[in-house]
Order: C-alpha cells, then structure tokens, then sequence
C-alpha cells in the first residue's frame, strides 16, 4: 500500500522520539555508574581512612600503657625539662615512645595489618601534662595522625639534693688492706681499721689532706707502713706508724720512717712500732718525722717492738733520734701523760719546747681539715631508674671502638639515663681482652650486681683527658684486674656490696677520678697482678683525684645530702606511694 505524506512525517518523527529517549536513557544510566561507583570509591576511601584513625588511636594507648607501666619513662619527660634550661631540642631519638623517626620503623598492631608510631612532642613541666602524637597506617597505605593531651599523676619533683664526692680514695669498711704501693694525687679518708702495707716499693704518698676517721669498734686500729703525708693528716682513732715486719737487707732504709710534709694531728695514741730483723735481734729505726708542719696531740706517740708496751733500750742511739719536728711546733694536751724519755726535736736534733695546753685541742681546726662524716647516700630514685633502663652485656670482646659504636647507636636511646649509657654485666660475662680501638670518648654505667672478673686491660675503659667517663656501682663480687693499666682510666667506682672487692694492679697503673667502699660494707684488698703464686710486688697504683669527672658523676644525682632539701629543683621522680605513673586524657583530636 502506498503511503501518503502524512503518514511518512508521523514515522519519522516517531524514528527521532525513540532515538532521542535511548540517548538519553544512556545519559542516566551512564549517571548511575558513576555515581554508583563514586559511592563505592567513597565507602572504601572511608572504611581505609577508618584503620588508619584507628591505628593511630592504638598508637595513642599503646604509649600510655608504656607511660603507666615502665616507670624509667621519667627519663623520658627529665630529657624536656633539661632542654628547657639550656635553650636547646631534645634529641628525636629520644621522644619515641613507639617505633622510632627511622621511616621504615613503625609498630605492627597485632592480628592486622596495621601499623603506629607515637612521640612526645611536648611536656607541660609545672602540670605534669604531656602531649601525644600517633601516625597511624591503615589498609591501603592510608595514614592518619591523632594528638592527645594527658595529665600524669603519680610525679614530684625530687628534691634531694646532688653531692659531688670529695675523696680520691675512701676506704670506709674498717678492714681494708693495701698490699702494693699507691700514690694518692688528692683527699683520703679510711675507717680506723684495716692496713696498708707496699711491700718492697717503699713508701706510698698521700699528697692530699690524709684522714683516718672513728672506728668500728673500741679495740680497732689502723697500721700504715711507710707512708709519706705530703699535706696534713688527721688521726681520729688508734693508728699504727711502722715498717714491715719482715724486713730485710733489700728494703730501702728510708722505708722505715714515716714522713709528714704538712702538719699531723691525732685524737689518739699513735704506735711507732720498730720491728726486729728475722732470726735476729737487731732493731731497724722508726721516727715520725714531720718536715715543715706543727706537730698536735690529744694522746701520746708509742714506742715498742710490734707495739707490745713502751720500749727503753731503743731509745738510745742509733735506733732513736725522737719525733722530729723541723720546722713548725709541737702541741700536746696537758692531760696526756708523756713518757720520760719521750724526746722531740728538730731538724738539728736540738730540743724543741712543746705547748701543753690545758683544754683539748681542736686539731680539725689547726690542721684545717673537715671533720664532718664524708660518707655519700645513694639516691634510691636514680638507682631504681638505672636498673630500669640498663641493658644487659656481654662485653668479652669489646674494645675502644666497640664502646662508643654501642654509646652512639640510636638503639640504645632506651638504655641511657641522662646522657649516661646503663650497661649491666651479664652474670659471668664481665671479662674484656681486646685491647685495640680509640679511647671510649662517651659516659657509661655499669651495673655489677653479681660474681664478676673486670679485666681493665682493654680500651674500653681508657679515656681522654676531659672526655670519657666510667661510674661503675658494685652490690655484688667483683675482681677488677689492671684497672688503669691500658691507659687513663677516667671515672668513679663506687661499692655498696657486703663482699670483699678484689683489685689487683700492675707497674705504672693509673685512675683518675675516685674509688669509694661505702662505710661499713665489704672490704677493699689491692695488689699486684698474680706472678706464679703470689702477687707482683713491684706493682703499684696512682689515683689522680680529677674533679671535673667528679662533677659528671654529682649531675647523675646518684648521691644526695640527706640532711640538704633544695628549694628549687628540675629533677623528677615518681612520688614514694606510686609504683607508676597514671594517664588521665584532657583532650584528644583526629
């Protein structure tokens, strides 16, 4: 059939309509892709961007549980107070509280692939506020980051307050004994008991103001052999001046006097006791000569052979020529009862007159010497702290150099206190051969709490002449085999043990600092290295007292003045009813 005009407009315009509705039903579905897809892409962005909030948060509580279960993270907010006062950043290091700044270092929140870090970034030191920031890593690589502000309860400020100690040598067990020859460059200070005796090297010199303090019971005394006082010396308790008692041909002559420099003063009787050769009766002289200072007595001076009572043919020549005063006077209380042959005299062996006044004299202050208890308080704070962050070693083959790559490795941030590294010998594993590398240049701790061997012949414990320092604090058994001997020893070594600490030294050993038995512990033996069966006579040991060292171990606040309170301090501590911190959050943001 044949269609009109009119019919061929309608169709085509039908055509068009259709056309134009499949164009546009394209449009909407296209549309609806899109934004279905877009709300997919949405939700996946969110549920990514939600393990990440969520892994930053567990950053947040995973530092908090170390906040209030470790209660070494004091060193960690002491670090911001002590920037504080020099102006400085505290190190990046060392605000880690989980992983670390090293970009590959991020902690793994278990069971999940996700991933934190959490650092201080700043601690309010008058509330005790600090503030917490945690970069989380969530599915896909998404990362967020959470800040936090808690209040830490359970903080003061400790207000003990740091001592610095004052001797180069303090022998404080009433039992020490000196079996070898030592020079001691500074202040000493030993109990009245115990014993000093060089052997064959002659005398030792003491060239520091030289003190025997009270004590441990009435019948105690303390005998030095051959010593030299190159400044005052201060006897408080019986004390016993004499040569060794087996003598022989071979021990120098001049061994056999006791010599003071500076004045002397006892409170007590002092014992010259002269010794009889072996196998015979032939007396060795024995004087207390004192070369440029004065001479004070609360007691008299003894003569006798091993001290058994007063002798009466010795005082004759060539066996006595009396207590030589040289230059200064001679001051005996009026209450001390002289002997009649007791003779004092000078450099020219003329007659010296002697003051005998009425009241006791107050020989501390004569001779201008402290008399005050010299002991040192360890600060149970800072001992508790450096237990808690000490890391256990065994350093049987460190040298030099192994020291300070183990000073200077970021690892060990958690392990030092204060700019100290705390090393603490593993039972057993105290030894040290290797004698190679440069000396340790940084500051370290050792902790010896058990049965150890030292061998200091290795140049881990050699240092520089300003740089360097070793503390080493003993509670357990320790033998310390040439300390000093590889090279300059710079440091502290402090024991509280109830043991006998051995030390055993070598020809030409030196220590600069100080070594400190703690009064009424474990004795104090020095000798010689061991030469077959017995120790080498001819070693011997010199103590430079270094007072800048000295002043490093006072800013350790490891001890403290008990009866000194400071009125402003920057030193915190947890408060004595807490065990650890608590955190209670202030405010926290996404």
């Amino acid at each position: 059939m044949k269609q009109s005009p009119q019919n061929r407009n309608d169709t085509g315009l039908s055509m068009i309509f259709v056309l134009a509705a499949l164009i546009v039903t394209g449009f909407i579905g296209g549309a609806m892709v899109k934004i279905v897809t877009g709300d997919q892409l949405s939700n996946a962005f969110y549920s990514t961007s939600a393990t990440a909030r969520s892994a930053a948060q567990s950053g947040i509580v995973a530092a908090i549980q170390r906040l209030e279960s470790r209660n070494d993270i004091v060193q960690y907010l002491q670090r911001f107070i002590d920037a504080s006062k020099t102006g400085t950043n505290v190190v990046d290091t060392d605000l880690w509280l989980t992983g670390s700044s090293a970009s590959s270092w991020y902690d793994d929140l278990s069971g999940t692939a996700l991933q934190y870090r959490t650092k201080m970034i700043a601690f309010d030191k008058e509330r005790f506020n600090v503030t917490l920031m945690s970069e989380g890593i969530g599915r896909g690589r998404a990362r967020a980051i959470s800040t936090a502000v808690y209040h830490l309860e359970g903080l003061e400020y400790d207000t003990k307050v740091g001592v610095k100690p004052s001797n180069a040598l303090h022998l404080g067990s009433g039992g020490d004994r000196i079996h070898t020859q030592i020079d001691v460059h500074g202040d000493t200070y030993v109990r009245g008991k115990g014993i000093l005796e060089p052997l064959n090297l002659g005398p030792s010199h003491f060239r520091g103001k030289f003190r025997v303090g009270p004590t441990l019971t009435a019948a105690d005394t303390f005998g030095l052999f051959s010593a030299r006082f190159h400044d005052v010396a201060y006897f408080e308790s019986p004390v016993f001046l004499r040569s060794h008692s087996d003598i022989t041909n071979s021990m120098p002559m001049d061994s056999a006097y006791s010599y003071a420099y500076a004045s002397i003063g006892a409170e007590d009787v002092i014992t010259l006791t002269i010794h009889q050769k072996k196998g015979t009766f032939e007396y060795y002289p024995l004087d207390l000569i004192v070369k440029t200072g004065s001479l004070y007595l609360n007691k008299k001076i003894r003569y006798g052979v091993d001290g058994a009572g007063d002798l009466l043919n010795p005082y004759v020549a060539p066996y006595y020529k009396g207590t030589v005063v040289e230059n200064g006077s001679v001051s005996i209380w009026n209450g001390v009862t002289l002997h009649a042959n007791s003779k004092f005299v000078d450099g020219s062996n003329v007659a010296k007159a002697v003051a005998r006044p009425t009241s006791k004299i107050n020989i501390p202050a004569a001779l201008g010497i402290d008399a005050s208890n010299p002991a040192l308080t360890v600060n149970p704070t800072v001992l508790a702290a450096l237990r808690a962050v000490a890391k256990e070693v065994t350093p049987s083959s460190w040298d030099g150099d192994r020291m300070n790559t183990e000073y200077n490795s970021t690892s060990n941030a958690p392990h030092k206190y204060n700019g100290w590294l705390v090393l603490k010998y593993k039972q057993g594993g105290g030894k040290a051969f290797q004698s190679g590398g440069t000396p340790f240049a940084g500051k370290v701790v050792w902790l010896v709490e058990g049965s150890q061997e030292i061998i200091g012949d290795s140049h881990m414990y050699e240092h520089g002449s300003t740089t360097g320092c070793t503390f080493m604090f003993v509670t357990g058994t320790a033998k310390f085999n040439g300390i000093g001997g590889m090279g300059r020893f710079r440091g502290f070594i402090f024991s509280e043990s109830s043991a006998t600490q051995l030390f055993r030294t070598k020809t030409g050993s030196a220590y600069y600092g100080g070594l400190y038995i703690q009064d009424g512990k474990g004795a104090f033996n020095l000798e010689g290295p061991p030469s077959t069966s017995t120790p080498d006579p001819n070693a011997s040991l010199t103590i430079y007292e270094d007072a800048a060292a000295m002043s490093e171990i006072q800013q350790l606040k490891i001890f403290y003045d008990p009866t000194a309170t400071a009125t402003t301090t920057e030193t915190i501590k947890l408060k004595d009813s807490f065990s650890n911190i608590t955190a209670d959050l202030i405010s926290q943001s996404m």
